[in-house]
């Protein structure tokens, strides 16, 4: 699942998940790429939903993601969205 958007300021940015930008000439550089959830696969957007339905705000969790063509852990605690 590609990351979009980074709220400034919420968990995700303060773990440093990085959203997609628009670049010099209106290029679309893509944001980090969330390819599992406490190791299970994420392989659209349903599932990275219906993994978090397992959890409460507050619970600590692992992502690993693909930025830049290497792979990297994230952990961060969940917090309610907006």
């Amino acid at each position: 699942v590609l990351v979009i958007k980074v709220q400034p300021g919420s968990v995700a940015d303060q773990a440093g998940l990085i959203g997609t930008e628009i670049g010099p000439g209106g290029q679309i550089i893509p944001g980090d790429l969330i390819l599992s959830l406490d190791g299970k696969t994420i392989g659209s957007v349903s599932d990275l939903f219906s993994r978090l339905d397992d959890y409460i705000v507050g619970d600590q969790v692992s992502l690993d993601i693909l930025r830049q063509g290497q792979e990297i852990q994230i952990n961060m605690r969940l917090q309610a969205g907006s």
